[in-house]
């Protein structure tokens, strides 16, 4: 029964250190997204690796517009080297919306679920959706906006976006 027991632990520290391996290379990130020199609220953040790292780091705005990176785990930080940088925000109300009384009674079908899916949905909700942020900074290709984190310095990154 011990040799169970130790082998499990034995296991499970080393999946605990191969697991953190890939970890090494993060470093905390933060920064603060403005729109015309305002701050912007629950605008989402990406950093892109552009050596096609593994994973690209993510974070959302608070009401002063600050935000931290997250990778693996909750703000633990950023990839180490160069990043495209994607922010977007768009109006909640400008969404489309589910009709959730069918869903009860008919699942997801009927005039609701075609309006959101159906055929020409994309371009029907594409024209709806109003963009705080100015689209053209969702897409690493268009942002214009690249940033690189560095191990052992403070990788706070003002994202001022004025058009």
């Amino acid at each position: 029964m011990h040799k169970i027991a130790f082998s499990a632990v034995a296991l499970c520290t080393l999946g605990l250190l191969a697991g953190c391996g890939g970890r090494a290379d993060l470093a905390p990130a933060t920064g603060v997204v403005t729109f015309k020199g305002e701050p912007v609220e629950d605008a989402k953040v990406m950093l892109h690796p552009l050596d096609g790292g593994p994973r690209n780091s993510y974070g959302t705005t608070n009401a002063k517009g600050e935000f931290k990176l997250s990778t693996f785990g909750m703000n633990d930080g950023a990839l180490v080297g160069r990043h495209a940088v994607t922010v977007s925000k768009v109006d909640p109300d400008s969404l489309p919306k589910l009709d959730t009384s069918e869903l009860s009674t008919k699942g997801y079908s009927g005039a609701s679920y075609e309006a959101m899916m159906g055929p020409g949905a994309a371009a029907r909700n594409a024209k709806k959706i109003k963009h705080i942020i100015p689209e053209k900074y969702e897409t690493k290709e268009k942002s214009g906006i690249e940033v690189d984190v560095v191990k052992g310095e403070k990788n706070h990154f003002p994202l001022d976006i004025s058009e």
